[in-house]
C-alpha cells in the first residue's frame, strides 16, 4: 500500500504525486543503477513482473509522467535509465 512516504514531487507542478508500490520499486532500481541503463528484464525481476516484462513499460510511463519526460529515458534496445539530473527530484517524505 502506498503512503505519504511513497510520494514524489512533480517538477512541473511542484505538487506531491503518489506512486504505486511497484512504481516505487522500479524507481528505486533505476536510482540504484547510478545512471547506467537497466534492462527491462532486470526491472521486471525487481518488480515481480518477470512473467509479464512489457508491463514494466506501462508502469514506467506513469513514473515518467510524474518525474518529467527528461528525467526517465528509454534507451532503445537496451532498457531504461535515469538522467543524472534526477537527483533534483526529491521525495516528499
Amino acid at each position: 500500500m502506498s503512503s505519504a512516504a511513497d510520494a514524489i514531487i512533480e517538477p512541473a507542478t511542484r505538487t506531491a504525486a503518489t506512486l504505486s508500490d511497484r512504481e516505487q520499486t522500479l524507481l528505486a532500481a533505476l536510482r540504484a543503477s547510478n545512471g547506467r541503463v537497466v534492462t527491462r528484464s532486470a526491472l521486471a525481476r525487481a518488480a515481480g513482473l518477470h512473467r509479464a516484462p512489457r508491463r514494466v513499460d506501462v508502469h514506467l510511463v506513469t513514473v515518467r509522467r510524474h518525474l518529467g519526460d527528461d528525467q526517465l529515458v528509454n534507451v532503445r534496445g537496451r532498457g531504461w535509465m535515469l538522467n543524472p539530473s534526477v537527483d533534483s527530484v526529491h521525495s516528499a517524505g
